[in-house]
Order: C-alpha cells, then structure tokens, then sequence
C-alpha cells in the first residue's frame, strides 16, 4: 500500500479492509491529496480523534468520512455527532418504495420472557455506581455484562425451549411452499442454539438434512455440537448450500453469524429468540428484505419481545430528513460545562505539555495528573464523576467541538484511564459484580403465559414501515 500510493501520477480508489492497517503500520503516506472513506461506519467510527497509550502518552489517529446503512443514535454514541451532517439518506422506507426490497411483516407469538424496564434501569445505575464510586474497571463492567448467564438459564429453560420449537415447526410448516423455504432462527446462545437443534431433530428426526446450525468452532464445546459445527470449511460449504434456493438445506440456527452483510434473497422468515437492540437489530431483521421472484415480503416472528425495541430502532431508520442536531447541541453544552468544571479543578496545574510532541513528557503529565486528582478522597470523586459523565456525552457532540476542546476532553479521559488502572486492587472483582447484578436480575424478570399476540397477515396493518408504525 505504501509502496502504491508513493508511486501513485494520477487519482484513484483503493479498496481494503480496514484490519489491513494496525497500529505497528504507520504512515502509509506523507501526500496530503489523500481522502480515508470507511463502510459500516457503525463499527468503526470512533477513531476520528487521537487516542493517548497511557503507558507511553504516543498520539494515534483514526478515521475520517463514512458511509454506513446503520447509523448509530443512542446516549451515548451518535454517527452524525462523530462524523458530522449527512451527505445523502437512502433510507429502508425509498428503498421499498422503489422495490429495492421487499416490506418486512412482523409476528409476535410468545411473550414468556418479560422485562421490568424500572429494574433494568436500575442495573444499568448499578453499574454505573460501581465504576463511579467504586472504581470497578470498564473492563469487568463489559465482562460482567457478556459473562451474566441468569438470563440464559431462563431463555434456555428445557420447557420453554419446547415450546418455543414446536410453534416455530407449526409455523414454518404453513409457509415452508411460499417461495423456497428458507428460514433463519436467531437463538440466544451457543447453548440454546444447541438446545433448539436438538428438539427439532427430536420432534422432526427426518429434518436432518433441512435443519443446520451455524457458529465459530469453539474448543469448549461438547463433542457431538462440535461435530454439527465442524470448521470454516464446513461453513463455507454450507453458505453455499444456504443460498442455493433449491438445495434440502432450509433452516439454519445462529447465534451472532449471518445476521450481518450476509445475502440470501430467497430468505423470507426470522425466528428471533435473542435480545437485540438499535443498529443490530435493524441488521438483522434486513437479512429477509431481499428481492426475489415470487416474494412478497419478509417476515420477522418474535418470540422474545422486541416490539419496544423495533420502534426504538424504527425512529432511527425510517425517518426522513431526521434532524439530531438539536440533541448533538445539547450534549455539546453538557461537555462545555463538564470541562468548565475540570478546569476550575486544575486551575493550580500546568498540564500544557499534554499538547505538546514529546510522548515521554506526554506520559508523565497524565501520572502527574493522576497524583493531583488523588490527593484528597473529595477531589478523586468529583474527578471520576464528572469524567464518567464527559466520556459518555462526548461520543455524541465530539463533531460540534474544537481541536483544542477535544485534545482537552483527551487529557481529561487519559487521567481517568490512568487512575482507573492504578487502583483496581480492593475494588469488587467480577465474581462479586455478577452475584450483586444477578440477583437484581432476578428480580426483573416477569413472567407471562404463551400466546400469539399479534399474527402477520397479507394486510397493511402488519408491514413494519407501514405510515402508522413509523408515526408511532
């Protein structure tokens, strides 16, 4: 790459992965005529600005102009924030319009996993609690949210699970002739997953060539599931099977593969039985949108609750001319005032060489910084406080601020890392984290008995994007 773009006369686009270029690259080129444009800017969009190793205070850059289907707007991330106003929208609702795709219907059918919103925010206070007053890492925070396995044993419970499979066999049943009978069930976990595949084999044992799961190996796993999901050969051979309208393959699991950048058009029913939320949600639910000949539509089948979550994620994706500038300004003044703060804390030091080139005095001003908060119990708290409050507001107005703002925001979020590193000794570990939000868990979850709550039928009522739903 360097070597190309060197000897490079005249312009050109190159095409890469982003993967190619880690951070022991350096710099591909000193030409200033050079434009960075990232896809799927959802993933990687938060490298604009420099990020600062706290071990040695080196500068490192990202990424510049972007172009994503799933542009991110929740509390604390925001696509337009980052990269600033959009260029052009091609959204899902035009997209159908001009039959780009197919309109996606929705089905919920069984509701016997529900959530207590009040409680669930509640967990998330918690959290938030221990990494402010606490000083629990962000890291065991992350861990303790992927590691929880509470909600998996109720998702997974060997009696719901039945259920659950056999109303999707009734139901694929009715439609497996529709247009080639290709189906994708979302499952929560590798267990359930595992789970599922077993009670359709038990229920259907003639299914054996029809049902197939999908997932990364995994030296964990028990032998007969390693088998079922053999290696990236296999899956290779498989995508093949899957997208072959007329091969006996027709129902896969997963858990987290194919739900994105992954085209099947004769896919035409989702079987989700798995949390998800905004960009990942409307990722997913586009794997049954394709155009293909004799479909009408796709169809998502919900199992697990998803209505609020689809809105939320619709307000995003469907809106026309959407304009989140008014929320970006705000969260730039919440930034301005939380720096304004930080400032009056400083006022008695000098930490000017934190903008300078040299990585070793870099490095030191952020210890130093470190110290200075530390040197009263009050100060550390309003540190740790306010900064918590800045890292997550910044992600949103971080396009709306200056280079000078931002380099300060910087240094502020570097101090944090450093004291969050330094004083993880005596803080709860994971094991104490989990048993404290578990049991918070428990006590979120309700229970509701089996039924069809709404059923998509060839009517406007039912299609995802119709005007009521996107009014709602």
């Amino acid at each position: 790459m360097k070597e190309l773009l060197e000897h490079r006369q005249t312009g050109g686009i190159v095409f890469s992965t982003i993967q190619k270029f880690e951070e022991e690259t350096g710099l591909l080129s000193e030409r200033e005529n050079i434009i960075v444009m990232v896809d799927e800017a959802h993933r990687s969009q938060y490298g604009v600005d420099p990020k600062y190793d706290i071990e040695t205070g080196e500068q490192k850059y990202g990424t510049y102009i972007a172009f994503t289907g799933t542009p991110i707007e929740t509390t604390d991330r925001s696509t337009t924030g980052l990269f600033g106003d959009v260029i052009d929208v091609y959204d899902m609702t035009q997209a159908v319009e001009d039959g780009a795709t197919v309109k996606i219907y929705y089905e919920s059918r069984l509701a016997k996993v529900k959530l207590d919103e009040k409680k669930m925010n509640e967990i998330d206070q918690e959290y938030w609690r221990m990494q402010v007053h606490e000083g629990v890492g962000d890291y065991i925070i992350e861990q303790s949210q992927k590691s929880l396995s509470r909600m998996e044993q109720i998702i997974g419970d060997q009696d719901r699970i039945r259920e659950v499979v056999t109303d999707i066999i009734h139901h694929y049943e009715e439609r497996e002739h529709l247009v080639k009978g290709k189906a994708m069930i979302v499952a929560y976990s590798r267990n359930t997953a595992f789970a599922m595949y077993k009670e359709i084999m038990r229920q259907r044992p003639d299914w054996k060539d029809k049902v197939k799961i999908v997932m990364t190996e995994n030296n964990q796993d028990p032998e007969e599931l390693a088998k079922l999901v053999g290696n990236k050969q296999t899956r290779k051979q498989r995508e093949k099977e899957f997208k072959d309208g007329d091969h006996p393959f027709k129902i896969v699991i997963v858990v987290d593969m194919w739900l994105t950048g992954f085209d099947v058009p004769a896919l035409d029913t989702m079987y989700i039985d798995k949390p998800m939320k905004t960009h990942n949600l409307m990722q997913a639910i586009a794997r049954v949108n394709r155009v293909y000949p004799g479909k009408t539509g796709g169809l998502i089948v919900d199992y697990i609750g998803l209505k609020k979550n689809l809105t939320e994620a619709l307000q995003t994706y469907t809106k026309r001319d959407q304009d989140k500038v008014q929320e970006n300004t705000q969260a730039r003044d919440i930034a301005l005032n939380i720096l304004e703060v930080l400032h009056n804390m400083f006022h008695s030091f000098d930490y000017r060489a934190f903008f300078g080139d040299s990585d070793t005095k870099r490095y030191e001003v952020i210890r130093d910084g470190a110290e200075f908060v530390q040197q009263t119990e009050k100060r550390k708290l309003l540190f740790m406080t306010e900064t918590k409050k800045l890292k997550d507001v910044y992600k949103i107005c971080t396009g709306l601020l200056s280079k000078e703002q931002k380099e300060e925001i910087s240094y502020f979020i570097a101090v944090r890392s450093f004291i969050m590193k330094s004083s993880r000794t005596g803080t709860p570990d994971l094991k104490e984290v989990n048993e404290r939000i578990a049991k918070m868990l428990e006590e979120a979850i309700l229970e509701d008995e089996v039924m069809v709550l709404t059923q998509a039928v060839s009517s406007e009522s039912f299609d995802l994007l119709n005007e009521e739903n996107i009014k709602k």
